[in-house]
């Protein structure tokens, strides 16, 4: 019989290609229309600002949005970036799509509007842990 020793992992990961746009910093102002479009009251009493608030909630304000938020080296990218997910598989489990420059390019400008983010939309791919 063979042991192994060491680390031994059941993580899975995942490959994906998504439009998004890399946010350096969340202001009170995003994360505010983040926390209202999900629902979610700031409350004072709780938390000692809106930040602490976003930080906490943030995976819970992306369960019923189209956008999606990836953080850090985890999930495939460096910082953090904002977008929507084309395409998403693991091991061999890829199945077909396609999406014209101007399908590409409207979603990086919603992103731009609603958010009120200056930055300009770029593609990112990767493999993140699941």
């Amino acid at each position: 019989m063979k042991a192994r020793s060491g680390f031994v992992s059941n993580s899975s990961s995942s490959s994906f290609i998504m439009v998004g746009i890399r946010i350096d910093e969340v202001s009170d102002e995003f994360a505010g229309k983040m926390l209202e479009e999900a629902g979610i009251k700031f409350n004072p009493e709780k938390y000692a600002n809106i930040q602490k608030c976003f930080e906490d909630m943030k995976w819970k304000l992306f369960d019923s949005s189209e956008f999606s938020l990836h953080e850090g080296e985890e999930d495939g990218v460096e910082g953090t970036v904002l977008g929507k997910t084309l395409a998403e598989w693991s091991d061999d489990d890829c199945s077909d799509s396609e999406f014209s420059m101007a399908e590409i390019e409207a979603i990086g400008a919603k992103i731009k509007s609603k958010y009120g983010i200056d930055s300009e939309p770029k593609i990112y791919f990767g493999t993140r842990m699941c």
